[in-house]
């Protein structure tokens, strides 16, 4: 009797041992496997690093409700389209391209900023502006300033060719935007948007590149402070730049 219970723990012992050289072996061959597909893509990826400039040509502000901070107005005011500056944008990208042949798709992390500010210009309210009328325009309102910074995460596709590389992507992008003056009083907000690109990489040596570049970008700002003012922002962007990859 006592040898069958022996035998009986025994075998209990040696199954549980089993299961668990069972249990590691997998956990042996499951990372094996997870390092055997990882491993070739840090090693034979193609990653880069750029920095980029050029010019910013913004659309006007469109949808705009409310301006100013209480009891001056209210949020159900709506004044007509604001006028944008042109102004001057920079960035930097992180990128990366898988190999093989999934080498032409990729993504990338970029980061720009720019200040369209508002043009000093003419333009009506549908409400109590600071206090004034129900209903009336200013002449030559004195304009506003406005910054505005991306952070973007984009999929990327290209052309994989040795020296020209088209290419084109798309990606949502995280917008900080800052206003404040005449026309909007001061506030900020941060924003989810999308962000497009086209453009053509010339790889002047196979680790230095030259692009041009295309982004069209569009978010919409509510910004808080004393502005309490609802907007669209929509953009174009054309920028050249220099790129190492490595």
């Amino acid at each position: 009797m006592m040898h069958t219970k022996r035998n009986n723990k025994m075998s209990i012992i040696y199954c549980h041992q089993s299961l668990r050289r069972q249990h590691s072996l997998r956990l042996v061959v499951c990372l094996s496997v997870v390092v055997g597909v990882l491993l070739p893509l840090v090693a034979w990826a193609e990653g880069y690093v750029s920095g980029f400039a050029g010019v910013n040509l913004p659309q006007d502000l469109t949808n705009i409700e409310g301006v100013g901070s209480p009891p001056n107005t209210t949020r159900n005011i709506i004044i007509e389209d604001l006028k944008l500056q042109n102004a001057p944008i920079a960035g930097v990208k992180l990128g990366y391209y898988l190999p093989g042949k999934l080498r032409w798709l990729g993504a990338e992390l970029e980061s720009f900023y720019t200040n369209p500010h508002i043009k000093q210009q003419r333009f009506s309210s549908g409400g109590a502006f600071r206090g004034g009328a129900p209903t009336f325009t200013v002449q030559g309102a004195a304009g506003s300033h406005m910054r505005v910074a991306t952070q973007a995460l984009n999929v990327v596709v290209r052309y994989p060719g040795e020296s020209f590389q088209p290419y084109a992507g798309m990606g949502l992008g995280v917008f900080w935007g800052r206003t404040s003056g005449f026309i909007t009083d001061t506030g900020s907000d941060v924003a989810l948007g999308m962000n497009f690109l086209t453009g053509l990489r010339y790889m002047v040596t196979p680790e230095i590149a030259m692009f041009g570049e295309y982004k069209y970008v569009a978010t919409t700002f509510d910004y808080g402070g004393t502005a309490m003012m609802r907007a669209d922002y929509q953009a174009h962007h054309f920028v050249f730049g220099l790129g190492y990859h490595f």
